[in-house]
C-alpha cells in the first residue's frame, strides 16, 4: 500500500487520507469516510487486523505501508508526523512481539 502525503493541507486531509489507505470498518459492515481523530487513528490500527476491510477481506498476512514525501508532511505537520510514526512504529512492534500470523510494517522515501 502507498500514501503519498505530498498533497496533505491540514490534520483532516491526512485522517481522510489514511482512512482511504486502510478502509477501517467498525463495525465490520459499517463504511466510514474519515478518522474522526488521531485517537481513533491509533485505537483502529491496534485492530489492524480485524479492522481494517483492506486486511480482513483479501486475508492478508503482511501489509507493508509505503509513506512517500514523508520529508514535507514532517516539516508541515511535525505534531502530526510524530503522532503518525510513533502509531506506525507501535503497531509493527506489538505484530512482531506477539507472533501473530500477521506482520505489519512501514517504508518512509
Amino acid at each position: 500500500m502507498i500514501i503519498n502525503l505530498n498533497s496533505v493541507k491540514s490534520e483532516e486531509d491526512t485522517l481522510r487520507l489514511l482512512q482511504e489507505v486502510f478502509d477501517f470498518r467498525y463495525p465490520p459492515d459499517a463504511k466510514v469516510y474519515s478518522i474522526p481523530n488521531w485517537d481513533a487513528f491509533d485505537d483502529w490500527m491496534w485492530g489492524l487486523k480485524e479492522d481494517s476491510f483492506v486486511v480482513r477481506e483479501t486475508g492478508a498476512k503482511k501489509l507493508v505501508l509505503i509513506i512517500e514525501e514523508s520529508k514535507s508532511f514532517q516539516e508541515n505537520f511535525p505534531k502530526e508526523y510524530g503522532f503518525l510514526m510513533e502509531t506506525l512504529e507501535s503497531t509493527k512492534l506489538r505484530y512482531e512481539q506477539e507472533q501473530q500470523d500477521f506482520i505489519f510494517d512501514y517504508i518512509l522515501s
